[in-house]
């Protein structure tokens, strides 16, 4: 069946093509086609392409095809004719950016006509896998870099907003935490108001030192553990526009929350009833003596975007702390859908062959090395939301799948109680005690991936979860914000009220 390119879903590049049936023999009669697998054949005269695999090709001189009957030749109408259930699609005007690398996979190619088929053109040619890279490839993984490294300033000056805003009176919080019920909230919420877990547990860290009960500001690190899940969750919302992929980027972020919810389920209760953290984490700190070894200077991450936060913090504060703040809040959030739009559009283009090989083997080869590579980007970058947050694009664009995500979120969650440490070692008062603290986070942590990773039921509880979210989010945009606001904010802050009535 022949198509013209007004009969595409979007495809402007399509001007000339045709469809042949999958199930049939090919032989030689076209000459320059290039042919582009069909990952879901419509009905009448329209095929549906995924755009995260539109790279995927193999382009042959003199591609097999069986001649069209002469009723299906182009006419100035269309005629109502379905697809078959399998096909293939050839077409004669590839995008430009392709070509050089189609041609330089396939100069050389040389097809049997007698031994080609439909399912052998459907798979990508394997040369394809190893093409050099291109100048446009280059130039566009430059862009994807730049827009990275916008998006993490995103996510600084977002915090900075809410810092400047609030001022003091997100620390003042934790005077609330008199019980492990008030300081889980706390933790939560302050961690959702300041954008860092990693300033949060540095606060407790802090606190601890200076007398506060280890029982107390053990739930207030479970409760920054599910704050800081709030930044991947505002970055899943740059998708909001695409169906589909707002329900993959959507679930990719709330997969952390649900993990942190369930870990708060199995050790608070224990905690409460036994005080296990604690007690592990103060056989822990006694191996260990605190000399004065500040590493805090170490935050690579926030020494590159000084620069663009400080400069625009410099300026916005300039009109006051409230509405500076503010204005650093709504400006973070723009910058974040605006990278996340464009970063999702690069990564579609760039993920394939080679580049999809590398990020495949360090993130979705397995869990282990899922929750490996993920510890040590975050123990580098010392931000579980920098790293969780670079994933969703990831998922977004369908590079990858939520369970390859999944483990690489386990792994940002171990990695960021190194700040916890590194803040333990510069304390004045009570060291021992704050470096108690940090290791109770760091054991509840491991734990909390041993348990519900370790365990075959609980194992990807977080995952169904979260995939029912997302495409319920993906059906309701308001349901995505009821849930962001709800879980970070109204429920806490109820909580929260009536723990100091009681």
């Amino acid at each position: 069946m022949w198509f013209r390119r007004n009969e595409m879903c979007g495809f402007s590049w399509l001007h000339e093509g045709l469809i042949a049936d999958a199930d049939r023999p090919l032989t030689p009669n076209v000459s320059g086609y290039s042919v582009v697998r069909s990952l879901q054949c419509g009905s009448k005269n329209a095929l549906r392409f995924d755009e995260s695999t539109c790279l995927s090709l193999a382009m042959f001189r003199g591609v097999a095809q069986t001649a069209p009957p002469s009723h299906q030749q182009p006419s100035g109408e269309s005629e109502d004719v379905p697809l078959p259930a399998k096909a293939v699609v050839l077409f004669r005007s590839p995008p430009t950016a392709l070509r050089q690398v189609m041609s330089d996979a396939t100069a050389s190619a040389q097809i049997d006509a007698n031994e080609v088929t439909a399912d052998s053109l459907l798979e990508p040619a394997p040369q394809m896998l190893d093409a050099p890279l291109s100048k446009s490839d280059a130039t566009q993984w430059i862009a994807v870099a730049v827009l990275v490294y916008l998006l993490i300033c995103a996510v600084g000056l977002i915090g900075s907003g809410f810092k400047a805003a609030t001022g003091d009176e997100a620390k003042e919080m934790f005077a609330f935490a008199t019980n492990p019920f008030a300081g889980l909230v706390v933790g939560t919420v302050a961690t959702a108001l300041i954008q860092s877990s990693s300033t949060v547990t540095s606060i407790i860290v802090g606190l601890v030192a200076g007398g506060l009960p280890v029982s107390v500001a053990v739930p207030m690190v479970m409760g920054a553990n599910i704050g800081t899940s709030i930044t991947n969750t505002i970055v899943s919302l740059g998708h909001v526009r695409e169906k589909k992929e707002f329900a993959r980027a959507f679930s990719a972020a709330t997969v952390h929350d649900f993990f942190n919810l369930l870990s708060v389920v199995i050790f608070l209760p224990l905690e409460i009833a036994f005080g296990l953290l604690e007690k592990i984490g103060k056989t822990l700190a006694s191996f260990f003596v605190v000399e004065d070894a500040s590493m805090g200077g170490l935050n690579f991450v926030k020494a590159m975007t000084a620069p663009v936060v400080g400069t625009a913090k410099h300026y916005a504060l300039e009109l006051g702390d409230g509405l500076g703040g503010g204005l650093l809040i709504i400006g973070g959030v723009v910058l974040i859908f605006i990278t996340i739009h464009y970063v999702g559009k690069l990564l579609k283009k760039l993920m394939v062959g080679k580049a999809k090989e590398i990020m495949h083997a360090a993130i979705g080869k397995g869990p282990v090395s899922g929750i490996v590579s993920g510890t040590i980007v975050t123990v580098l970058v010392q931000s579980s939301s920098t790293t969780t947050s670079l994933m969703v694009p990831l998922a977004g664009s369908g590079a990858f799948g939520l369970k390859q995500i999944y483990p690489f979120t386990l792994g940002a969650n171990i990695g960021t109680c190194i700040t916890a440490l590194l803040a333990a070692t510069a304390v004045d008062g009570n060291a021992n005690a704050a470096l108690q603290i940090a290791f109770i986070h760091l054991t509840y942590n491991v734990l909390g991936v041993i348990v519900i990773y370790g365990i075959p039921f609980l194992r990807f509880t977080p995952v169904r979860a979260a995939e029912w979210l997302g495409v319920t989010a993906a059906e309701n945009k308001l349901i995505a914000l009821a849930y962001i606001l709800g879980v970070f904010f109204v429920i806490p802050g109820i909580c929260l009220g009536v723990s100091s009535i009681i």
